[in-house]
């Protein structure tokens, strides 16, 4: 069994036709470090399962800097699903941040074959329950923690974190400055 394949049966049990069905429509793509995925200001029309690698969703701004929204490590499915959902321009960009092993799917035929499939409508609909429950407890971990376990967070989820992205970028994805990353770094080290 494939990963991409585990990962959907560890969401939801389908019949090997369905599940087949569903993993026909994913085609592998190799990504080299900082390729673009998603673009800010266009319509994204696909859905990404990271296999291998490490993607950043990012707002770019005018001032030479960018605010770090989402870091996706692997066996995961993503993409820049507002936009998607609502087939409007995407307000950040997906970004590899190392060499990718990415399967990609059309979301339109996506959203077809779950028009036509139950079980297929099933696990879409458990995927997004999961999405939103990421995203709830990435928020409650806004409120909830400091910043030092935020950081202590990351760097178990992402162990070689410091490697691909700037102190800039991790500072913004903590919602932190840099100064304080520098700061917070300095302490757990003095404790190590």
């Amino acid at each position: 069994m494939n990963l991409l394949e585990s990962y959907i049966l560890s969401i939801h049990h389908l019949s090997k036709k369905s599940l087949k069905d569903l993993t026909d429509l994913f085609e592998y793509k190799v990504y080299k470090s900082n390729d673009i995925l998603c673009e800010v200001d266009t319509i994204p029309t696909k859905t990404f399962f990271l296999r291998n690698g490490c993607v950043k969703a990012y707002i770019p701004s005018s001032i030479n800097k960018s605010y770090v929204r989402r870091i996706y490590a692997e066996n995961i499915i993503f993409s820049s699903y507002s936009a998607l959902i609502k087939n409007t321009k995407s307000i950040y960009n997906l970004k590899c941040i190392t060499d990718c092993e990415i399967l990609e799917c059309n979301y339109e035929e996506f959203i077809k074959l779950s028009e036509k499939n139950i079980e297929v409508a099933i696990f879409i609909r458990k995927a997004i329950e999961k999405l939103y429950v990421t995203y709830i407890n990435r928020n409650i971990d806004f409120l909830t923690l400091d910043a030092t376990e935020r950081y202590k967070n990351l760097v178990e989820k992402i162990p070689e974190i410091e490697s691909f992205l700037t102190q800039n970028e991790i500072a913004s994805h903590l919602a932190i400055s840099k100064m304080q990353l520098n700061r917070l770094k300095k302490k757990l080290n003095n404790y190590s």
